[in-house]
């Protein structure tokens, strides 16, 4: 898994000062906070250029009588 690969022995090289370390620690378990935050900053912006491209569209309810 890219977290037990990449992430937690990144998070161990980091020193302690570092911001990195002061969020998501230096022991097990902070490489994967680190791909949490990653992954919720992702779908953020997923959701946020999504909701850019769906503003042009409209929902018009139709109704019964409309119809006729």
């Amino acid at each position: 898994m890219v977290v037990d690969e990449a992430f937690e022995p990144l998070m161990a090289l980091v020193r302690v000062t570092s911001p990195l370390t002061v969020l998501f620690g230096s022991g097990k378990g902070s490489g994967a906070a680190a791909v949490m935050l990653l992954l919720g900053l992702g779908g953020a912006a997923v959701c946020l250029i999504a909701g850019r491209h769906l503003k042009q569209y409209r929902f018009e309810e139709q109704t019964a009588s409309a119809a006729e």
